[in-house]
């Protein structure tokens, strides 16, 4: 995935927008989210200027809303049914 962003970077992508997940060395996963944009310097050299922001917290929120949307999901079926 990095190499992927070095080489959107390289043929002059305007911005870069990737979320990966990482494993820790102690098991847990976390999730990262990058994003990054072009800028010019004085001597018109491009640099990215970027944020490499934890998203661990929402991704998990995220998760438990579908589980819980799922488990509503099913329940409708099994009541509709019943009726």
């Amino acid at each position: 995935m990095l190499e992927q962003a070095f080489e959107q970077a390289s043929s002059g992508a305007q911005n870069i927008d990737i979320t990966h997940r990482l494993l820790m060395p102690d098991g847990t996963v976390k999730h990262v989210k990058v994003l990054a944009h072009p800028a010019q310097d004085m001597e018109n050299n491009v640099e990215y200027i970027g944020v490499l922001m934890d998203i661990t917290a929402a991704k998990r929120a995220e998760e438990a809303l579908q589980e819980l949307q799922a488990s509503l999901a099913h329940v409708t079926r099994v009541t509709a049914l019943g009726n």
